[in-house]
């Protein structure tokens, strides 16, 4: 079969629940080739165990599988990065933290401190290494409580050979970091609800780990433990930028206050117009 004809077999397969786009990136993959390869070459001959191997990552997919775990690979901010079971599965969404962090050191270069930074909970280490790629002059020091999930981060941070400027640290969230003089912080916690705010897809509930997407009852516990740690540092970052659910930016607010009453806290909307994204600076 020509590749033109496997992916007319995997629309056929999968009675039209996969988009071309789906297909196309599993079938480049099983080719190891780019999708540009596909569009080139529609007449290509696909031997017989390729052929089976395509079927059965559609059938996963048709399972709920994401992509992105049939593949090892998800893009970030234009970076291809592993992915596997381990780490939750790097979101388009998340990249305006990126934003927001290069936009702030490029802003303040004359302050020392905001060379130095912390990412909390990073997970396949998306945010970190997105950063330190795009500012050649900033260290960051990422953590994760998973033992797991900083595997894969090590293999993102060599994979584009960033060990000197990324180090990775297990930590439950501040407990193993070192109260340094860290101009920023990012912390994308988990922040989905188990009986509050419990707003995820079937797809996502059944193959994303589980400590990745939840966090407590309400989904904001791990954000009240990591301002509680938080508060016994003596040096407090010039910013903290995170990520929280559509409805939890009041909720986030008043826990901050709590800590910290004169901290100036701002919630910010994704494209869709939902409240996403936290900013907090001012703080004491």
């Amino acid at each position: 079969m020509t590749i033109k004809e496997v992916l007319q077999l995997g629309r056929a397969f999968s009675q039209d629940r996969m988009g071309d786009l789906d297909l196309e990136v599993l079938l480049s993959h099983v080719l190891s080739k780019g999708k540009e390869y596909l569009f080139a070459h529609p007449e290509h001959v696909v031997n017989h165990d390729r052929i089976g191997k395509f079927t059965s990552l559609v059938k996963r997919y048709l399972n709920g599988e994401p992509v992105a775990y049939l593949t090892g690979e998800k893009e970030f901010y234009g970076l291809a990065l592993n992915v596997d079971k381990r780490v939750l599965i790097p979101r388009p969404e998340t990249e305006y933290l990126v934003d927001k962090v290069i936009k702030t050191v490029k802003e303040n270069r004359v302050d020392s401190r905001i060379a130095k930074i912390l990412d909390i909970g990073t997970g396949s280490g998306n945010i970190a290494i997105a950063v330190a790629y795009n500012l050649p002059d900033i260290h960051m020091t990422a953590s994760d409580v998973s033992l797991d999930a900083l595997e894969v981060a090590k293999k993102n941070v060599n994979r584009y050979n960033l060990k000197n400027r990324v180090l990775l640290v297990h930590s439950d969230l501040l407990e193993n970091i070192q109260a340094d003089d860290y101009g920023i912080i990012v912390a994308n916690l988990p922040y989905i609800g188990t009986t509050k705010h419990n707003f995820v897809a079937k797809e996502t509930k059944n193959h994303e780990p589980h400590e990745a997407l939840f966090g407590g009852l309400d989904g904001l516990k791990l954000y009240e433990k990591f301002f509680e740690q938080m508060s016994d540092w003596h040096k407090t970052p010039n910013y903290i930028f995170g990520e929280i659910g559509f409805l939890q930016g009041e909720d986030l607010k008043k826990m901050i206050k709590q800590f910290y009453p004169g901290a100036f806290v701002k919630i910010e909307k994704d494209l869709t117009g939902l409240d996403r994204y936290f900013i907090i600076n001012s703080l004491c």
